[in-house]
């Protein structure tokens, strides 16, 4: 019998928690109060008290306690209701052990009278008294009726010795506060009392708890606070949001990420926010509503205005809502919902015709107010059904969005906007062009690229406004797609249609004078820039080379800080005139100029001219070609420069992680993904995986200067191995396209290549020869790369310099790597003498470095020279498939592990996990670590 009643008494303390559920998750982040529980239930007589909002686990801490407590254990339970029978929840508790089972009618369910009560009272303690070691559980009394409280205070007045009393209750739905925590105050001296609050959970529980859940080890720490925000740090609801996920082929973070963006709120909260909902007045209830159309924190005035409540009604009602655990002051004055979920379960109760009128008072609202929201205002207009509104202030929302750096959500206001096809085309063509400028700086570029050609597709005849759509696309396709031949045509038919708009026209023109791209002769980009500037009216010296340099007759000059004011470009801050949708002022000429001398600069820094450097990406990408790597460094960069200066500076020891990191994020930016395979071949190369550096480096797309590190890398493999014809044929072609664009100012380390290569064909006066007219093509140009490119040669292949002097010119520009290169043609000459040392020594900081491959090339020859070195003992060599730990470090990275954790598992260190993981994603043909799960798990 009594084996029955504890397994009936742990099915209903667990039944809430755990019905029907597929998993559970064991106790996180709760040690200090199982502690604490744990120890006031160890003594008796004892009362208990469990305190928390509703999903902070109250019921679960009982039930993991009373999984292995000795007492025999009665439980109750409060509900919702108003008029429930008197004393249920414990007769409910104590019918298992009475002589007669309670039922309607009986003396036990009907009204109290006063001298009826204390023999009730007194028979359930006695009851209680006869049990031995026992506990009494009610659970939820904050929905107790006076009655049940009546009778509680009067057992713990007289709380028998071997007797515990529990009860759980939210603070915020508690209607007879005082008289629960008066319990406390009814004991006999020695009974021992504790109250156990339960606080939402921190990330590190919450990083726990998910990713038990979701069977990984660890979670990433943002997606770890993503979900603390978004469920409050409640762990009912993070198990109820968790439950039902659907888990896709590319693994669980993933999966999150897009529930925590589309999942509605679990259908248990809400229907907990449904019954507290209904026991509110209407006034509050609107207050409460409001909050959760706002969808951000926002005054008692905002929130009032919305709900339509005001004076001490809306005080009243704030009161209640933050009482009632609805809603939670952010900081001072301002007020939200608790968390993001309990948003969507409160927005899901509206009924929908209230939903959008509060949208429209939300719009109303928000309008009134200075500075105007225009991505609220928009937000809500569009939800409120008012379309004329929305529109407007869309536009303007897109404008306000990229100039606060949030493309992304300019981009989904804007393609949602050209998905109305009545608009007239001029409206959608100026919808369109907003959409192109801000998509350069966004991962949505595929997507607006697609968008933009629909609507120029509609327009048959060539006009001003088709003129401008053309220039977007064409800036878009050749500054973040890469697709220069198809952006060129597109700038170049723009170019056509602007006569009308000359400084949009000169903007087009700009982008075709720069000369890193393309096929055409350097004579082209600068006729393209001198037309461009005589537009703009800036006819100073617009020819070509002069005494001063490549660019003397452009102009080019750096002019402020570097940084352009884009407010008028199509897509950002200019607001349109009232009652013309995006109609712009002279912005868009200000900001043509602007772009015209940020290209003049591109321009200006391929030639070497650093008269031209800003504070741009750009900037910083260009001063990388040409060598000046400190004050690239110096310079804001996107992650593919950035791990490029890594390289070059012999930074090394990060770069693998930082790979893998760069290539998840830049997955939709062709141009700095041409960047990051430049760095990972260079790096397989370094690491000993010549077929892979090979097939890597070959397939580098890019601008020109990317693509020249890398076939002039590939070539110096060819050159290494003795393969001189394969040398040159890999650079030979490039070579005449820089001759075309006079791009020997970035080209040093091709043109060396290709010098050597020569020179290894017995070519040499041909080698000769282009060196001379490379060195003539650095006049007056500041590249120091190609100047010590070019030193390098002279004392290869001319025998005029020596190798120091070349290393010199590296070393001081701080590129250590390509500094051992040179040294090693000095160290092998003087081993040919029987010199060794130089080798040895060199060998020494290839490994410190982690040139593995450049190290084992140097081993070999002095091996070859009869040079004992010492040997370090050989592994076995796998190919293609993983080597254990290989696979041991892939398995431990696929469950979640950080690379540290793994060192630590695994007791490596960091650095060769970082290699072991690299090799196996290499081996295995993927990017991301998230891909790794189907490939390598049993």
């Amino acid at each position: 019998m009594e084996g029955r009643d504890r397994s009936e008494r742990r099915d209903r303390l667990e039944g809430d928690d755990r019905a029907d559920r597929p998993f559970q998750a064991r106790l996180v982040g709760r040690e200090r109060e199982t502690r604490v529980l744990r120890t006031a239930l160890a003594a008796a007589p004892s009362l208990v008290l469990v305190v928390g909002e509703a999903g902070s686990g109250k019921s679960r801490l009982v039930a993991e306690i009373a999984r292995d407590h000795p007492a025999r254990w009665l439980t109750g339970q409060c509900h919702p209701v108003q008029d429930q029978v008197p004393l249920t929840p414990a007769l409910e508790a104590l019918a298992p052990v009475l002589n007669q089972q309670p039922g309607t009618g009986t003396p036990w369910r009907g009204e109290l009278v006063p001298g009826m009560r204390h023999s009730v009272f007194a028979r359930v303690t006695e009851v209680l008294g006869s049990l031995g070691p026992a506990v009494l559980f009610l659970e939820d009394l904050h929905w107790a009726d006076r009655g049940t409280l009546q009778l509680l205070r009067f057992v713990a007045s007289r709380l028998p010795r071997e007797v515990r009393l529990v009860g759980t209750y939210r603070p915020e739905d508690t209607r007879l506060a005082g008289e629960i925590t008066a319990l406390a105050g009814c004991v006999r001296a020695g009974t021992r009392t504790a109250e156990v609050r339960l606080p939402p959970l921190p990330a590190t529980a919450v990083r726990e708890l998910a990713a038990e859940l979701l069977g990984m080890e660890t979670l990433p720490d943002s997606l770890a606070q993503e979900l603390v925000e978004r469920t409050g740090g409640l762990p009912f609801v993070v198990e109820e949001f968790l439950r039902d996920l659907a888990v896709g082929p590319d693994g669980p973070v993933p999966a999150v990420q897009r529930a925590l963006v589309e999942t509605r709120a679990p259908v248990a909260l809400r229907a907990s926010v449904t019954i507290k909902l209904e026991q509110l007045t209407e006034a509050c209830r609107r207050v409460v509503w409001a909050a959760a159309v706002l969808d951000s924190p926002a005054s008692d005035g905002l929130i009032g205005a919305v709900a339509e409540v005001h004076g001490p009604e809306l005080t009243e009602a704030v009161d209640v809502g933050l009482a009632r655990g609805l809603l939670g002051q952010v900081r001072p004055g301002l007020y939200d919902l608790r968390h993001a979920l309990a948003q969507r379960a409160v927005y899901d109760t509206i009924p929908p015709d209230e939903l959008r009128r509060l949208h429209r008072r939300a719009a109303e609202a928000l309008a009134a107010r200075d500075p105007a929201a225009h991505p609220r205002i928009a937000d809500h207009s569009r939800r409120g059904g008012l379309i004329d509104v929305w529109l407007a202030q869309a536009e303007l929302a897109a404008a306000q969005l990229v100039a606060a750096g949030e493309a992304e959500s300019a981009i989904s206001q804007l393609l949602e906007m050209l998905r109305i096809e009545v608009l007239p085309w001029p409206d959608r063509a100026r919808l369109a062009t907003r959409l192109a400028h801000a998509a350069v700086e966004s991962s949505l570029w595929a997507e607006a690229v697609v968008a933009v050609r629909v609507v120029l597709d509609e327009a048959l005849q060539p006009s001003a406004d088709r003129g401008r759509l053309r220039l977007a696309l064409g800036v878009l396709l050749h500054d973040r797609a890469g697709e220069f031949g198809t952006a060129r045509r597109e700038l170049a038919a723009a170019v056509e249609e602007l006569a009308e708009d000359p400084a949009s026209a000169a903007w087009a023109m700009s982008v075709l004078a720069v000369p890193t791209t393309g096929p055409e002769e350097i004579a082209e980009h600068r006729a393209w820039m001198h037309r461009a500037l005589r537009l703009l009216g800036e006819t100073r010296g617009a020819g070509g080379d002069g005494e001063d340099g490549p660019t003397r007759g452009l102009g080019v000059r750096g002019e402020g800080n570097g940084r352009t004011d884009v407010s008028g470009v199509p897509g950002s801050r200019e607001r349109p005139a009232s009652g013309d949708v995006g109609r712009v002022s002279d912005g868009p000429e200000r900001v043509a100029r602007a772009m015209v001398r940020r290209n003049r600069g591109r321009l200006a820094v391929a030639l070497g001219d650093l008269s031209g450097v800003d504070e741009s990406a750009y900037s910083a990408r260009g001063l990388l070609w040409l060598g000046h790597d400190r004050r690239s460094a110096a310079l804001p960069a996107g992650v593919g420069t950035r791990l490029w200066q890594a390289w070059l500076a012999g930074d090394w020891e990060l770069l693998p992680e930082q790979l893998l990191r760069a290539r998840a994020a830049a997955e939709s930016a062709p141009l700095v993904q041409a960047e990051l395979d430049l760095v990972a071949g260079r790096m397989r190369l370094a690491e000993g995986d010549v077929a892979g550096a090979q097939e890597l480096l070959m397939s580098v797309g890019g601008e020109l200067p990317v693509r020249a590190a890398a076939l002039a890398t590939l070539g110096r493999i060819y050159l290494t191995i003795g393969e001189g014809r394969a040398s040159l044929a890999a650079v030979e072609e490039l070579v005449q396209v820089v001759r075309r664009k006079d791009g020997w100012a970035w080209a040093g380390e091709l043109v060396a290549t290709a010098c050597l290569a020569l020179d290894a064909v017995g070519r040499r006066d041909d080698a000769v020869g282009l060196l001379t007219e490379f060195e003539a093509g650095l006049t007056g140009r500041d590249a120091p790369a190609s100047v010590a490119a070019g030193k390098l040669v002279r004392a290869a292949v001319v025998g005029d310099l020596t190798f120091e002097d070349a290393a010199s010119a590296y070393r001081a520009i701080g590129r250590p790597y390509d500094e051992c290169l040179v040294l090693e043609q000095k160290a092998r000459r003087a081993l040919d003498a029987e010199e060794p040392a130089e080798l040895v020594t060199l060998t020494a900081t290839y490994e410190k470095l982690g040139a593995r491959w450049d190290a084992r090339r140097c081993r070999d020859a002095l091996r070859e020279a009869g040079v004992a070195v010492t040997s370090r003992r050989g592994r076995r060599g796998y190919g293609n498939a993983l080597s254990p730990r290989e696979l041991e470090v892939a398995r431990l990275a696929a469950r979640g592990l950080s690379n540290s954790r793994i060192a630590a598992e695994l007791s490596l260190s960091v650095s060769t996990v970082e290699d072991h993981l690299t090799n196996a994603m290499r081996k295995l043909k993927i990017r991301s670590r998230h891909d790794l799960g189907p490939l390598v798990n049993p």
